[in-house]
């Protein structure tokens, strides 16, 4: 792309109207500040083109609209050609391309960093970081958090009879109904396996991972429907919660775990809360029925 000194558009190539769907006709004549542009990071046009005049050249990221309206990334480089007999600009070349798939491909490496790929709740890494700022907010706040480590009572042989397929099925609608259940304040999270976490935060009480965890078994307890038929499976629970009993994630996933596995220990499908304090109960309970069941550690 050629513009004059007036940043007139005086020619531009064919791969100009494969990105942006306008034709010469459709461009040459009119000015150019960036006319199909919607977005830029950083600078403003102003400041890019303050930076041409003074520098010559400017090169960076741009966001800009194709003519059917739909937005695209593009990395653009002006450059200015000057008059050596006069010194002044004589006029300018811009060059871009279109960088979507790029970009496409960074999201995509920058998600898998942070999430599971199977069922794509967060991964433990990405668990532990809001972890970290719940507990940060609910520290400055005076509340609390709750950490909830689940892991499911039958899948293994779910997966052993019927395959990986069934299994990597189970697992994805098993992800999918229990963040029906939290709020979009919290978070959901596959930490391996048949393993997932829940964080609760901006908790006033912590009464409320109880609840939850209730909740939790009831959806959990409902059969998962696959191509190869109907699977029973249920969930073993445990609790921990910030500042009770860890002040760090690794700590609270830790002892949630111990608590999860007091469940399994006791016949598995229920929740039961981790506790350092001697006034401490844990709470186990079996989906809707037997929710107000209450024992000592």
């Amino acid at each position: 792309m050629i513009l004059d000194s007036k940043r007139r558009i005086v020619t531009v190539n064919h791969a100009f109207t494969t990105i942006t769907g306008y034709t010469p006709e459709e461009v040459v004549g009119q000015m150019f500040a960036r006319p199909q542009s919607v977005k830029i990071p950083g600078p403003t046009i102003y400041a890019v083109w303050e930076d041409v005049r003074s520098t010559g050249r400017w090169e960076g990221e741009v966001w800009n609209v194709r003519k059917n309206d739909e937005v695209y990334p593009t990395r653009l480089s002006l450059s200015a050609v000057y008059d050596q007999r006069r010194g002044t600009i004589d006029h300018y070349v811009g060059v871009f391309n279109d960088i979507s798939p790029h970009k496409a491909n960074e999201e995509r490496l920058k998600f898998l960093a942070t999430h599971d790929p199977l069922t794509g709740l967060p991964n433990r890494g990405e668990f532990e970081r809001f972890c970290r700022e719940a507990m940060a907010r609910a520290r400055r706040r005076g509340l609390r958090v709750a950490v909830l480590y689940i892991d499911l009572d039958n899948f293994k042989a779910v997966n052993d009879t019927y395959g990986h397929v069934v299994g990597d099925e189970l697992l994805k609608t098993i992800g999918a109904r229990m963040k029906q259940v939290v709020r979009e304040t919290d978070m959901v999270a596959r930490i391996g396996g048949d393993e997932f976490c829940v964080l609760l935060a901006d908790l006033e009480d912590i009464s409320s991972g109880y609840t939850v965890g209730c909740k939790l078994l009831d959806v959990l307890s409902q059969p998962v429907v696959s191509r190869r038929g109907t699977h029973p499976i249920g969930a073993s629970i445990g609790v921990s919660t910030y500042p009770d009993d860890g002040n760090d994630p690794q700590a609270l996933l830790r002892l949630a775990d111990a608590a999860m596995y007091r469940v399994k220990q006791g016949g598995r499908n229920g929740v039961s809360f981790y506790s350092t304090s001697a006034e401490s109960r844990t709470r186990l309970a079996t989906p809707s029925q037997g929710r107000g069941l209450v024992s000592k550690r």
